[in-house]
């Protein structure tokens, strides 16, 4: 016969965990109504603000002319922005010295010579894709974190960063993006084994190719050896850089040493996805195998 105890414990253990169930179940449903609200509501209110506030962003035509003219760019996307913001991303750990660095190109004023480039609020083009809930991924980025990011956007206008992604097709001829680096010797620095690839649609014009490889992954430990190879170099030469952030502050301090450079490593993946012939370069490998 069963002790008096021993009901009472498993009548206890029941309540204990039905009640554990309810809490389960009352975060599930918290957390849907909590997101249904955010997306419905609080997105809704927050984006006119964040517009009102927000930088000029050039468009992408006046960004490329600025670029055939000999200036450099370097650009803040939402993952230098979210290593500001001190998280980590896919291909870069959180690096205090590397937030600090960003944060310094960040409010350094775009001019003839430097161009710094911000993820933009909207992109400006009809070809942006929407999200589930109708919002774009930009606009929600930034309903999200302009609380902490509007008071370390200090520039009134910025170039824009998207002359590396797709967007650029569909508004720049390939040819006048391509005069970039038309008969100039290129030194790419980029990622060992990485996505990049040299695209002969785009760059068949170019009168030599250098390669400065670095890591697919955290390749800011590196970063006195790689600015160390890139200053090795003759000036009249252009870096065309892909490394994740390492790209931003590589950019920014050879552009400072009187050199042209491009932090536009995505191009090659994005002339592809604007052809049709692959998909966002986020969802291809980091590195191949």
């Amino acid at each position: 016969m069963t002790s008096k105890p021993r009901i009472l414990e498993k009548i206890f253990r029941a309540v204990k965990e039905r009640r554990l169930f309810r809490a389960v179940e009352g975060r599930i449903i918290h957390s849907f109504l909590y997101r249904l609200f955010w997306e419905r509501f609080m997105l809704r209110r927050r984006l006119p603000m964040v517009e009102s506030e927000f930088p000029k962003i050039w468009s992408l035509t006046n960004t490329v002319d600025t670029l055939i003219k000999g200036a450099s760019i370097c650009r803040l996307g939402d993952g230098e922005l979210m290593i500001i913001l001190k998280y980590s991303i896919g291909f870069q750990v959180y690096s205090k010295k590397l937030a600090q660095r960003l944060s310094e190109i960040l409010a350094f004023p775009t001019n003839e010579n430097l161009i710094v480039g911000l993820y933009p609020f909207r992109i400006g083009t009809p070809h942006e894709t929407r999200l589930s809930n109708g919002f774009l991924y930009t606009e929600q980025f930034y309903a999200k974190y302009w609380k902490r990011l509007r008071n370390i956007i200090v520039q009134k206008e910025y170039g824009n960063p998207f002359v590396s992604r797709a967007a650029v097709f569909h508004e720049v001829p390939l040819e006048k993006i391509r005069s970039i680096w038309a008969q100039r010797d290129v030194i790419f620095v980029v990622g060992k084994n990485s996505r990049f690839f040299l695209d002969p649609r785009l760059f068949d014009n170019i009168h030599s190719a250098e390669y400065i490889y670095v890591q697919a992954k955290n390749c800011f430990e590196d970063y006195d050896e790689i600015l160390k190879q890139a200053l090795s170099h003759n000036k009249s030469k252009l870096f065309f850089i892909s490394c994740g952030p390492t790209a931003t502050v590589l950019a920014f301090d050879l552009a400072q040493q009187g050199y042209q450079a491009l932090d536009m490593g995505h191009l090659p993946n994005c002339y592809k996805q604007y052809l049709g012939e692959e998909e966002m370069p986020e969802k291809t490998p980091l590195e191949s195998t």
